[in-house]
């Protein structure tokens, strides 16, 4: 569910934003697919239960990946991660912003998006190296 609310919100703000600039419209689009796909390299292809994924499309989308070492997440993994989080749900804000209430659904999307993942994706999640669990095996 929280691929769906999350990318459904992110498409929201897509929608919001491309009859006001065709071109930060399709620049938001491509922001979420990059996002996407660094969420999916970055994170999802070192995961330890990618096979049996909680969210089920990334798990199986890593096999279209370069092979990656399966262990704990390095800095610059969780950065790319969190950036591509960060930038696609900040993006498109600026023209949110002059309709309040679509803004104010687009940020209560995301935070049941992020209430989902953490109530129900988490506590299923096989991934002991995963920085979101409340106590992951450290490497490094």
């Amino acid at each position: 569910m929280f691929l769906v609310l999350a990318v459904g919100a992110w498409l929201l703000g897509a929608a919001i934003v491309m009859p006001r600039s065709a071109l930060w419209g399709w620049i938001d689009l491509a922001l979420i697919a990059a996002a996407f796909a660094v969420v999916v390299f970055f994170y999802c292809a070192k995961c330890t239960a990618r096979k049996v994924c909680s969210h089920v499309l990334p798990g199986y989308l890593t096999r279209f990946f370069p092979r990656r070492k399966i262990g704990p997440y390095s800095r610059t993994d969780v950065f790319a991660m969190a950036a591509a989080f960060i930038v696609t749900t900040l993006f498109p804000l600026y023209w949110l912003a002059g309709n309040v209430p679509l803004l104010l659904v687009y940020c209560a999307i995301l935070v049941v998006a992020v209430v989902d993942l953490r109530a129900r994706v988490c506590g299923d999640c096989k991934n002991v190296f995963c920085v979101l669990k409340k106590h992951p095996v450290k490497g490094r």
